[in-house]
């Protein structure tokens, strides 16, 4: 979320991202975890009552198994629907960044490459097609 506030807003970045925001979405990434894995261990909701019984008469017993509720439940929040997040930010960002180099490079921008030749002489030295910046710009385009 921080990269893409940071892309697409880059103006109302310093706005959004504060210290108190910055703070929340650490204390949501450190805490988050807790809530979706040791709680329900501790609890007991991560197994079966068959397996709850088979470690009350076992103590010693030392046998990890989880419900299919809790699985599902546990890798959506934690690996699914953050990667799922995750890549829709990445791909939002590449689109951002893709429409502003668009901008940069198209000749009606006043800011391109190729708006600052003279129309009179396209082959002037800061023409884009000149050799001597040609080069340059194909190698960073």
């Amino acid at each position: 979320m921080k990269r893409y506030t940071a892309i697409v807003q880059p103006l109302d970045y310093p706005l959004r991202m504060t210290k108190r925001t910055v703070a929340c979405m650490l204390a949501v990434a450190w805490i988050s975890p807790l809530f979706i894995s040791v709680v329900p261990i501790f609890l007991g909701w991560y197994t079966t009552q068959e397996q709850l019984d088979l470690m009350a008469l076992n103590p010693g017993l030392c046998n990890f198994r989880v419900n299919l509720i809790y699985a599902m439940i546990s890798s959506s929040m934690s690996f699914w629907i953050p990667g799922i997040i995750m890549l829709v930010m990445y791909y939002r960002i590449y689109r951002e960044a893709d429409r502003q180099e668009m901008m940069v490079y198209s000749p009606s921008s006043p800011s391109s490459p190729s708006s600052l030749s003279s129309p009179s002489n396209p082959s002037s030295p800061s023409s884009p097609s000149s050799p001597s910046s040609g080069g340059f710009l194909k190698a960073f385009h």
